[in-house]
C-alpha cells in the first residue's frame, strides 16, 4: 500500500502551497493507481497513529475562536521580536522549543475514517504535508517502521532554514528540529525540485548528517 498523509490539508483550507500541494496528490492516488504498483490511500495522524482518510472534495471552514486570533497574535508579536529585539527572541524560541514546540491551540482537529492502520512490510508512508506541525508525527512514522512500512518525507523547500528573516523564528526552529528528527527515520527523501534537493544536501552537511542522509530523489509538481 501506498500511505500519503494529508493530516494538516484535511484539517484546514487549502492556505498554503504545501496544503494544496497534498490535497491535489491525494486527489490523484484518489483514483485507484499510484503509478507505483502499490495501491494508494490517504492518511492523517490522529493520537500519535496513521489512520485512514478518503479524500474530501469540499474543504472545511477557517477554524473560529479565541485561539485561532491567540495564536495569530503570537506569531505577529514573535516577528515583532525578530526585528526590534532579537535577544528576547532568541531567549523565548529557546523556552518554547525546550517544552516541546508551538501549541497547536487554534488549529481545527484532524478528522478520521476509521481506526489506526496496521501496517504491512512493503507497505510505504509519503509524508505529503507540512507534517512538523502536526502533533504526534514522531511516535506515529516509528510506529509506521516498526510494522516494517517505509517512511518517505516530501520536502517542498528549505526557506526556514536558508532564509529565516523572511518567517517567524518559532515557526523556523519548528521546521528545523522537524527535518533533524526526520531525515534520521526517513527512509528516503523526495524533494520538488533539484533547487530543493540541493539545499537539503546543505543542510545536511550543516547539521552533521551527510553520512546518514537517506536516498534523495527529485519529481516536478
Amino acid at each position: 500500500m501506498l500511505y500519503v498523509d494529508w493530516s494538516l490539508a484535511a484539517a484546514t483550507p487549502n492556505v498554503t502551497g504545501i496544503s494544496r500541494v497534498a490535497r491535489e496528490l491525494v486527489h490523484h492516488v484518489g483514483g485507484g493507481s499510484s503509478g507505483s504498483g502499490l495501491s494508494p490511500c490517504g492518511v492523517v495522524i490522529c493520537d500519535a497513529r496513521f489512520c485512514p482518510r478518503a479524500e474530501d472534495t469540499a474543504p472545511p471552514p477557517l477554524p473560529k475562536g479565541p485561539a485561532r486570533h491567540l495564536r495569530a497574535a503570537a506569531r505577529r508579536i514573535d516577528e515583532w521580536l525578530r526585528d526590534h529585539a532579537p535577544a528576547v527572541e532568541a531567549l523565548l524560541t529557546r523556552a518554547v522549543m525546550a517544552a516541546g514546540g508551538i501549541p497547536a491551540f487554534g488549529q481545527q482537529a484532524t478528522v478520521a475514517d476509521g481506526p489506526a492502520i496496521e501496517f504491512q512490510p512493503g507497505d510505504v508512508v509519503l509524508l505529503a504535508d507540512a507534517t512538523w506541525s502536526v502533533p504526534g508525527w514522531k511516535p506515529a512514522v516509528e510506529s509506521a517502521k516498526a510494522q516494517g512500512a517505509s517512511v518517505v518525507p516530501l520536502i517542498h523547500d528549505l526557506l526556514p532554514w536558508s532564509h529565516p528573516q523572511f518567517f517567524a523564528p518559532l515557526f523556523c526552529a519548528q521546521v528545523i528540529r522537524w527535518l533533524r528528527d526526520m531525515l534520521p527515520l526517513a527512509d528516503a527523501v523526495i524533494c520538488n525540485s533539484h533547487a530543493t534537493a540541493a539545499a537539503l544536501e546543505q543542510f545536511a552537511r550543516a547539521e552533521g548528517l551527510a553520512n546518514t542522509l537517506p536516498p534523495v530523489g527529485v519529481f516536478p509538481l
